[in-house]
């Protein structure tokens, strides 16, 4: 990727450069918080809290719904 951004000039470049470690750690904490709240949902499915279980999935979902 980094070979046609480069063909771009060194601006695209520079700006690929600028933002990918960003992006990174935007990727880095949204996986943490998906992996945090599939934990939660299987500790309480675990500790037969089932009901409160349906209630964290459906708020995750919602929330991962709105940030996209």
């Amino acid at each position: 990727m980094l070979f046609w951004v480069s063909c771009l000039g060194i601006d695209a470049l520079a700006a690929i450069g600028f933002v990918y470690p960003f992006f990174i750690m935007a990727l880095s904490v949204s996986a943490g918080l998906s992996i945090g709240g599939v934990s939660g949902i299987s500790r309480r499915i675990g500790a037969h809290g089932v009901e409160v279980a349906e209630i964290l999935g459906i708020s995750k979902s919602k929330n991962t719904l709105h940030h996209q």
